[in-house]
């Protein structure tokens, strides 16, 4: 019996000592904007951040998709790492899905050869400026959607030259809002106290944000 014993704790030793531990990528995309609030006319600046959690593998082939709002232009694409440009139209479909070629939108691909697992510090980052449309109105809000995706191998390792079937997928997704100035309405009343049947005054006061328009305004 000693002697089993013995046996079967080398062999599990064995298996044990024989496990490998996978480390995947862990992939993030950031997106911000300059400022939450924009002016018909005006400009923001968008920052597009493409990370790997610190101390993971890398992953490969990594392709951001932004899809811009009709509303907002965008320009001035510059990239720390990869290659950003403007490819066409874009929808955000069901599920906020992006579908490039079709739709009122604006399409950015940005597509990075490789993205290490250094977490923030370091990560691919993409700046572009948005420019909104002059007959933007009050209260509007603009939303952008990205996404992110890459593989845990390249597409040829040594001798293979095509591992497209056994690389793995990964992904992520961000967006940003940006909204325009609302109108603002203040009610007063003058005197603050009276007796019954002397006359008071009321007063309605709006206030309308410069650069910012409105359409077919009811003041009830």
């Amino acid at each position: 019996p000693q002697l089993i014993i013995g046996f079967i704790r080398k062999v599990a030793g064995a298996l044990f000592a024989s496990l490998v531990q996978f480390i995947e990528p862990a992939p993030r995309l950031t997106k911000t904007a300059s400022s939450p609030t924009v002016a018909a006319d005006g400009t923001g600046t968008y920052t597009l951040r493409a990370e790997n959690g610190a101390n993971r593998v890398s992953f490969y082939d990594a392709v951001v998709l932004d899809c811009v709002p009709t509303e907002i232009t965008p320009s001035n694409l510059s990239a720390t790492s990869g290659d950003p440009r403007i490819i066409g139209d874009c929808a955000i479909g069901t599920g906020n899905v992006i579908q490039p070629g079709t739709g009122p939108g604006t399409l950015i691909e940005w597509t990075i050869p490789v993205i290490n697992g250094t977490g923030p510090t370091g990560a691919p980052t993409l700046t572009y400026t948005g420019t909104v449309e002059t007959q933007a109105g009050g209260g509007s809000t603009f939303t952008n959607r990205a996404e992110l995706k890459g593989y845990t191998l390249p597409l040829a390792v040594g001798d293979d030259t095509d591992t497209s079937d056994r690389r793995g997928t990964v992904a992520a997704v961000s967006s940003a809002t940006v909204r325009m100035p609302e109108a603002s309405i203040l009610k007063t009343v003058e005197p603050g106290s009276a007796p019954v049947g002397d006359v008071v005054t009321y007063t309605l006061t709006t206030t309308l944000p410069a650069s910012t328009n409105f359409y077919d305004v009811v003041l009830s």
